[in-house]
């Protein structure tokens, strides 16, 4: 039985009229410019078919510099089919590279001469984050780790994914290059070509010996450290060897186990990933949090002359584009454990971010909105426990990260309906009555928020008495 990911239909397409159909690689990239996007329910699914796409077509191209991707290849506006399938042919020279089920060369894993014989089988489940195995916790749905069973449509897109989004674990399971999973960022262009021409990067071409996984000869050691990787080697690289076993024409189980053992995170550049230094002068990439939507770090994913990754320096070095459609994909860990999985999507104007003026008035509102967001947090903490509140369970607890939640869901309408386009249009000189205007409306929210949640913990005189006096507190120690 095989399964061949070039031809068989497996990644969901959106087209241009809104229909979702799934294609091969090879049909996806033929109509690319009259397709939309990917569109996969599952953001880490999504994900690692955009990076596995990239990388596929940086190998195949072989980029130098911008020019090549920018000014050579989106000005042809399609994919050269002939260049493809002859890239094809080069990775198939000594043996199938693309069919999910080979025995030597199975698509994005180790064959199955690289195991031993007593080799541990688990379930299917641990190829996803998304689904209940070891210590995850469930999220999408309620079946149990040992009945898991996966289309080869849905392991190929796992296979995509798993190394990209792994974490560090018991018996030396490493995580990916990044450590952590990190918010990892792509351009959305008005095509699927636009959108995948925006995500390659010039390959280094002293480095013949630098290919993707799927091209590579060398045998996966478990566990084995790491400390220089190339580009291709490392967007690709195998933290896990895995071997999925096909039965009755379905994926219930898998071999797998510890992969490579990258150790050198800080040597590492992620093209897709925002890079920022710590107080302590270290050198880290942006993390997603369990309670922090990633519209709040657009001051670091946009900073073009400093932290951004660098398909979005690219981007702006290269285009004359109005605006900037960035889309973040992100899973949120604590250990071993997968708490929460994150897809968020933002159109700002281009000017915005070309502009030094008008985006440290962006990066100033972003930070004005974390500073008001931990003083509504210690307004509504602080009336819970004037209230009787132990600070750490029952529905008063509850009720205040719903009204955190509130204020920063209101916020973000404000910032995309209201500050961004009025932040493009301002002239100049009038900056500052921008960000006067914003701090404005954000204390206004914030404090309509916490009456709101005041009003929520009861209406007798007692509490809204008391509500006041917390309020007024604040304000006095602001200096308000």
């Amino acid at each position: 039985m095989t399964f061949n990911v070039l031809s068989e239909p497996w990644i969901p397409i959106k087209t241009s009229d809104g229909d979702v159909k799934e294609l091969g690689i090879l049909e996806l990239l033929e109509k690319a410019s009259e397709l939309l996007e990917i569109a996969d329910a599952m953001p880490h699914y999504e994900y690692g078919i955009y990076r596995m796409l990239f990388v596929f077509l940086m190998d195949a191209y072989r980029p130098e510099t911008d020019d090549d991707i920018y000014y050579d290849l989106l000005d042809d506006g399609s994919f050269d089919m002939e260049r493809i399938n002859e890239y094809v042919e080069a990775c198939n020279a000594d043996g199938e590279r693309f069919d999910l089920l080979d025995e030597k060369y199975p698509f994005m894993q180790c064959g199955k001469d690289q195991w031993a014989a007593d080799a541990k089988v688990k379930s299917s489940a641990n190829l996803s984050s998304v689904f209940a195995a070891g210590n995850n916790h469930v999220h999408f749905d309620h079946c149990r780790e040992k009945d898991r069973k996966l289309t080869f449509a849905e392991a190929a897109k796992a296979v995509c994914s798993v190394n990209l989004f792994c974490t560090s674990g018991v018996q030396g399971y490493p995580s990916t290059p990044s450590g952590a999973p990190p918010i990892y960022s792509i351009i959305k262009g008005n095509t699927l070509f636009e959108t995948l021409v925006y995500g390659m990067v010039a390959v280094h071409q002293s480095r013949k010996d630098d290919v993707p996984f799927w091209r590579s000869q060398e045998y996966v050691e478990p566990k084995k450290q790491v400390a220089k990787i190339s580009l291709l080697e490392g967007l690709t690289l195998p933290c896990r060897r895995i071997c999925v076993l096909q039965e009755n024409g379905e994926i219930a189980s898998a071999l797998f186990e510890q992969g490579l053992n990258y150790v050198n995170y800080t040597a590492w550049n992620d093209p897709y990933v925002s890079y920022y230094q710590t107080k302590a002068g270290d050198r880290a990439n942006l993390k997603p949090g369990i309670d922090k939507e990633t519209w709040r770090n657009l001051d670091t994913l946009l900073n073009i002359s400093d932290t951004s990754p660098e398909i979005v320096k690219q981007y702006f070095r290269n285009t004359n584009c109005q605006t900037v459609h960035v889309c973040t994909y992100s899973v949120v860990t604590n250990q071993a454990s997968y708490l929460d999985m994150q897809k968020g999507e933002y159109t700002i104007p281009a000017d915005i971010v070309r502009t030094p003026q008008r985006f440290e008035v962006l990066q100033e509102a972003l930070a004005a909105t974390e500073l008001t967001g931990r003083i509504l947090r210690n307004a509504v903490t602080t009336l819970a426990k004037e209230l009787g509140s132990d600070g750490k369970t029952g529905a008063a607890v509850s009720e205040c990260e719903r009204t955190l939640q509130r204020y920063y869901a209101s916020v973000k309408t404000e910032f995309f309906s209201w500050l961004c386009p009025v932040l493009q249009e301002v002239p100049g000189d009038e900056l500052n009555m921008c960000r006067q205007e914003w701090n404005i409306k954000i204390r206004r929210i914030c404090w309509d928020t916490y009456d709101s949640f005041a009003e929520r913990l009861g209406a007798d005189i007692h509490v809204l008495m008391k509500a006041q006096e917390v309020k007024k507190d604040i304000l006095q120690k602001e200096g308000h």
